[in-house]
């Protein structure tokens, strides 16, 4: 079922014409995000037919790829639309972004084709994911603390 389900999802990211997004950073993180389901449902596919991912490797797709990536792009995006600012990335933000997706891809895919070096992929993944949330505080937060532009 997760193969139909890969398909699907593969397909359906695939009509959102993910390329056409590319200088849009808070765009094209949330098809990058959007990515990790399929990459997710695939590595649990492999996890329950031979068996050959832990199944927390393969859930963990899901949960740092696609639920972090998502909520840093929509907290990112929101923030700037609620405080009265034009919806355009500082380039800190586009590199929380990268970092925040390859913590995904650490966390989920080369932990599963390398297990024996998980310390190490554990280490660099929490430390991406650390660094890119620690970005967004850091760039949004006097944002997030000052009234809406548009009303002062």
């Amino acid at each position: 079922m997760c193969n139909i389900s890969v398909v699907i999802h593969s397909w359906r990211l695939l009509r959102c014409r993910p390329w056409l997004t590319t200088h849009v950073p808070l765009v094209w993180i949330l098809h990058l995000s959007l990515a990790y389901i399929p990459i997710g449902l695939t590595l649990l596919s492999i996890h329950y037919l031979i068996n050959g991912v832990n199944i927390s490797t393969a859930l963990h797709s899901l949960t740092v790829g696609v639920i972090s990536g998502m909520i840093l792009a929509m907290m990112a995006r929101v923030s700037l639309g609620h405080t009265g600012r034009k919806l355009q990335s500082k380039p800190i933000m586009i590199i929380a972004f990268i970092a925040v997706m390859f913590a995904g891809l650490i966390r989920s895919v080369l932990l599963a084709a390398v297990p024996s070096q998980a310390m190490l992929w554990w280490m660099l993944y929490g430390g991406l994911w650390i660094f890119a949330f620690g970005c967004f505080i850091f760039y949004y937060w006097n944002i997030l603390l000052k009234p809406r532009i548009d009303t002062t």
